[in-house]
């Protein structure tokens, strides 16, 4: 990627080409430019075919998350006497720096990630968009249904400034941007057994865990619920508590 995240093919080839601008092939024959947003997955694609030696007639092409973006026919890879050359391999390579110039540095700490690498002699083509595509563990639909787009939202971040941050809101299937929803317990009582009430969310399953100590002790699992199909009110019970003291808290889980 370049300025901006511009997409292009960085290509040395013997020589001109039709559509020649040089070394760097941008991604935007077809309408738009491709480029890189940070913090995001995006699937790439690239399509070679060899041209016959000395002639125009060789294809570099490529997409941009299932989307063509780059088209570049009449392409000349090699001539008379690189007429032997093949694609023998397959390189991959990623650098900050360049010896031309200091320039090329990067400006503070960077990291990139990288997955499921494909070779293939025919089309392989784009799997979908991923569920969350700024692999922040929240959904892109429920960033989209509450913050507008699919990565809008920090999981660390706190919109509604109830105490709750908006993974833990996802998690226990409130509002993120309303301090009047928040998860909670109500109606705990304590007799001859422990219950309590909570509002249970669609897609979430509830765990009541105890511990003689409430830091630096071992939690148990002492009821587990099923995976709600809607919302409903959930009462759980300890019918064994204690005979002295204990601590208890509720764990949400989306599975």
């Amino acid at each position: 990627w370049r300025e901006n995240g511009k997409a292009e093919f960085y290509t040395h080839v013997p020589a001109a080409n039709q559509y020649d601008p040089g070394d760097r092939f941008w991604w935007n024959t077809e309408g738009y430019q491709a480029q890189f947003v940070p913090g995001r997955w995006h699937h790439i694609e690239m399509h070679y075919r060899l041209n016959t030696p000395g002639q125009f007639d060789g294809l570099m092409e490529g997409w941009f998350d299932g989307v063509k973006a780059a088209h570049y026919p009449a392409f000349y890879f090699r001539d008379a006497p690189t007429a032997s050359m093949k694609i023998a391999w397959v390189f991959f390579s990623t650098f900050f720096g360049g010896s031309s110039s200091d320039a090329w540095n990067a400006a503070k700490n960077e990291h990139a990630t990288f997955d499921e690498f494909i070779v293939s002699n025919r089309r392989i083509g784009y799997p979908g968009k991923p569920l969350d595509v700024d692999a922040d563990k929240l959904p892109n639909a429920w960033e989209i249904a509450h913050f507008g787009t699919d990565s809008a939202a920090r999981s660390t971040d706190d919109a509604d400034g109830d105490g709750s941050i908006n993974l833990d809101e996802y998690i226990t299937g409130t509002d993120p941007n309303s301090q009047s929803d928040f998860f909670k317990v109500t109606n705990a009582a304590l007799g001859t057994n422990f219950s309590l009430t909570i509002l249970g969310k669609a897609g979430r399953r509830y765990i009541l865990e105890r511990s003689s100590l409430l830091t630096g002790g071992t939690w148990t699992a002492i009821f587990t619920s099923a995976i709600m199909a809607s919302d409903v009110v959930l009462s759980i019970t300890d019918p064994n508590p204690p005979a002295d003291k204990g601590f208890y808290r509720v764990r949400a889980e989306v599975p």
